[in-house]
């Protein structure tokens, strides 16, 4: 009997702890619930773009190292503003090149007037870019732009000036160099996210580009022989300017298209007017900037006597593309599908 009371008396103790460890608080287990679905996915990407470590990017032949998260940045081409606007993080924006032909993307048009834009005297006159002190008076901690703007001879200032004044400077990687391809502006966009502590943000907009890629693709389908495609940049005294390694020529190839330029060992090349003739484009790409614009270089091209007989000139296939559209930035993707339309217009109906 006595053990029967005592068993008794355990049982009401163990229930005794039981109810009070219920009443102070959740059990583990739902604390595991209540961590779990959509409360613990936007923990982790609270953790994602807030937990910043330093590190080191090789970047223009140099490392360039990253040890905190910039506040102020000074942006120089368009695709690098659209960029960055693109990542949310046009508050950290200090001050802003007008470049050439900065053109914006309808949605950004908003956000790109309501920033610094340093429009005064222009190095190179109008259309041209500002001076390095006119730069370095926005205060910017970081500053985000193009080989031919700041690099060994850039349009701003050589880059060693500017890492003497102990600015960080990223020059866009696809700018500068051979061969070129998607991936590289895929990287190019996910090694801001983590300069900027917004992974997640950069890994969307290229999972974006991807999918928008990916459907052009679709549609394409297997193109067993690519169009002969010939780029028209712009004219000097006669000769043409032309893409050659240059990103451009991957945009074609995605796009099933293949440049008569692409062996050549440089980004861009004034054109041997006689590989062109033998080549016989099917395509004429037209890169639509400057005084002659789109309309004018399709004039120039079509009256000369040298191009009469090729097929592009002959079935009038031209396709305009904007210069933002071919430089390395978030309109690559849009850039694909505009060229793949202007190729296979039927596979798009």
């Amino acid at each position: 009997m006595k053990t029967v009371m005592n068993r008794i008396m355990v049982l009401f103790m163990v229930l005794f702890l039981v109810l009070s460890m219920s009443a102070c608080g959740p059990s583990p287990l739902n604390e595991k619930v209540n961590e779990s679905g959509t409360d613990k996915e936007a923990s982790a990407k609270v953790n994602q773009e807030t937990d910043f470590k330093p590190f080191v990017v090789q970047n223009y032949n140099r490392q360039l190292v990253i040890d905190e998260v910039p506040e102020a940045v000074f942006a120089v081409q368009t695709t690098n503003i659209e960029t960055l606007i693109a990542l949310g993080l046009q508050e950290k924006i200090v001050g802003v090149a007008p470049g050439y032909d900065a053109d914006f993307l309808p949605e950004y048009q908003e956000i790109y007037n309501s920033l610094n834009i340093l429009g005064d005297n222009l190095v190179g006159g109008a259309g041209g870019y500002p001076s390095f002190e006119a730069v370095v008076n926005t205060k910017p901690d970081f500053i985000y732009g193009t080989s031919f703007s700041l690099g060994k001879t850039g349009t701003i200032s050589p880059l060693e000036n500017i890492d003497k004044m102990g600015i960080a400077t990223y020059i866009n990687k696809p700018t500068d160099m051979l061969n070129a391809q998607m991936d590289d502006v895929y990287n190019e966009i996910l090694t801001l996210g983590r300069i900027f502590n917004v992974e997640g943000r950069a890994s969307e907009l290229v999972q974006n580009m991807s999918t928008k890629i990916s459907g052009v693709q679709g549609k394409l389908g297997i193109i067993e022989e690519p169009v002969s495609v010939f780029v028209f940049d712009s004219e000097e005294e006669g000769m043409i300017f032309t893409a050659g390694t240059s990103l451009l020529s991957n945009l074609i190839k995605i796009a099933g298209g293949k440049n008569i330029f692409s062996d050549v060992n440089r980004n861009w090349l004034f054109a041997n007017n006689e590989k062109i003739i033998g080549s016989k484009p099917e395509i004429i790409v037209i890169v639509d900037y400057g005084e002659a614009g789109a309309e004018g270089k399709i004039t120039s091209f079509k009256n000369n006597p040298l191009f009469a007989k090729l097929p592009a000139v002959v079935n009038d296939q031209f396709v305009v593309v904007n210069l933002n559209d071919v430089l390395p930035g978030t309109r690559n993707a849009d850039c694909v599908e505009k060229l793949a339309k202007g190729f296979y217009p039927e596979k798009f109906k």
